[in-house]
């Protein structure tokens, strides 16, 4: 294997950096988790390392061998270990499956290992991707046979996983099946649904034609009663009139069920009515989380969820009175900070409670969030389709605003204009990071920043970022298009 002499060698002002050590270091992308994952700077002939975004790792690397290297090391040790690893757990857990003692709550222990390993691979996939990107520049003026093995390398990681998502998604069928619960089909998120880009035209701001999409089995004048009562329960609270959840369970399920209706009725007034996707509430006061937090059910749930914005456990409550929006089964909830530092209240319902006491559920929860991971990296954008209301950054307007970056410091703008670049949001180390931290938000102040500068290059257009935000309201706040909430009326 071919490595920059200078990694490798030892003195007494620099640290030896041996083929060991690379060896552990290119493998440890499958151990971080999202938002978090090991990247190497190179600073000097050393390395140090430092916590930034995912996939980033690959930049240290790259510095730290040849191409040849690379590729070698890739495909024959951190591919082989992680295609092996993923073999192992799928078959312990397929002979589990179909075994005559088969237990729901065994099942779900070891399908997590697997759901486990297919997210590292969905990593190390997008690792891949930076990785060619950078040595595509790198050797851009001229013939290396090693990128085309580097881009045979990236494309036979990419069948394997779609490989090893068809056979994920084989075991949840075979559970489901084995489970039989003939009450849940209608929400339960089906694999051809999920996996598939849509065109949704339901209509978005009316209740009857949502109860028609979403909510068949509830007439539309029994949903308008829910949201009646649930404004009604709304007010109350933050009257202080109601300050905790009722400790009668039938009760509690009703006040849960009408207070998310209140809310997508909201969305439906501002023609936001979503079949997936989240409330962000202003809360200033917390009453409403306070509120949420009595509830006798209500349990601590690992979120992926405004990751370094919010605690990494958040909160759920499960409601299966059957007439929830959407056919939603939970209640994920959680105060987040906003970029001021003021905080806003998230509700998002889900199609499936998060408590690992129920079997059935944990494993169809589990099964989103892999399917969620996977269409992040093999169809970008999904979650903006219509029919969806998410706080995840919309791709489109995360790809115009590293377009204006990109035209700014190409041209050096902020010499030419060096006393507008005062401005406090252009002293920002890590535009794009912020970016995906805070979203719409922050891109929006930015642009609105760059806009103000005396001295625009001439190729400067905004037109692609600022389309990217049409139909949104509350641009100063939100993250993406979740149905963002300022006040209500009751």
């Amino acid at each position: 294997m071919e490595y920059l002499n200078s990694w490798f060698s030892s003195s007494s002002s620099q640290p030896s950096y041996s083929e060991q050590d690379f060896d552990n270091d290119i493998h440890q992308i499958s151990q971080f988790p999202e938002n978090s994952a090991a990247q190497i700077k190179v600073i000097g002939n050393r390395l140090s390392r430092t916590d930034e975004g995912l996939a980033t790792w690959s930049y240290g690397y790259l510095m730290g061998t040849t191409l040849d290297g690379t590729v070698a090391h890739i495909r024959d040790r951190v591919l082989g270990r992680s295609e092996e690893k993923f073999n192992t757990d799928y078959g312990a857990i397929e002979q589990k499956l179909r075994s005559s003692n088969f237990k729901a709550k065994e099942f779900r222990v070891h399908l997590k290992i697997l759901e486990n390993d297919l997210i590292q691979d969905l990593k190390l996939l997008e690792g891949m991707n930076r990785i060619t990107h950078t040595y595509q520049s790198r050797y851009a003026q001229t013939s290396h046979k090693g990128i085309e093995e580097l881009n045979d390398v990236k494309k036979n990681l990419a069948n394997r996983v779609q490989g090893e998502m068809s056979k994920y998604l084989e075991l949840v069928e075979v559970f489901k099946n084995r489970q039989n619960q003939v009450d849940l089909t209608q929400s339960i998120l089906f694999a051809d649904k999920a996996l598939t880009k849509h065109t949704s035209s339901a209509p978005q701001g009316d209740l009857e034609a949502y109860c028609y999409h979403y909510n068949r089995e509830i007439h539309p004048k029994q949903a308008g009663i829910l949201i009646n009562q649930g404004k009604e329960l709304i007010n109350a609270v933050l009257n202080d009139n109601i300050t905790k959840v009722s400790n009668n369970p039938a009760e509690a399920e009703k006040q849960m069920t009408a207070l998310t209706w209140a809310l997508m009725d909201h969305a439906l007034k501002h023609n936001q009515g979503y079949d997936e996707g989240t409330f962000a509430i202003k809360d200033s006061a917390a009453k409403l989380h306070s509120f949420l937090m009595t509830h006798p059910g209500c349990y601590s749930r690992p979120s992926t969820h405004y990751v370094g914005r919010s605690p990494k456990s958040h909160h759920g409550i499960d409601v299966f009175s059957n007439q929830m929006p959407a056919n939603k089964r939970t209640l994920l909830f959680e105060l987040i900070t906003q970029q001021d530092g003021s905080t806003l209240l998230f509700i998002k319902p889900e199609n499936f409670s998060a408590d690992l006491t129920i079997p059935y559920d944990a494993v169809m929860h589990g099964y989103e969030v892999i399917v969620a991971q996977y269409n992040k990296v093999f169809q970008p954008g999904s979650d903006d389709l219509p029919n969806m209301r998410k706080e995840r950054v919309p791709v489109e307007s995360l790809k115009a605003f590293e377009e204006i970056l990109k035209q700014l410091e190409e041209n050096d703008f902020k010499k030419m204009n060096a006393n507008l670049f005062k401005n406090p949001i252009f002293q920002t180390e890590n535009p794009i990071k912020n970016a995906k931290l805070y979203g719409i938000a922050f891109m929006k102040a930015y642009v609105d920043a760059v806009s103000q500068l005396e001295i625009l290059p001439a190729s400067l257009d905004m037109t692609r970022f600022n389309k990217s935000l049409a139909g949104l309201d509350h641009l100063d706040q939100r993250t993406g298009r979740e149905v963002f909430i300022e006040s209500f009326t009751v």
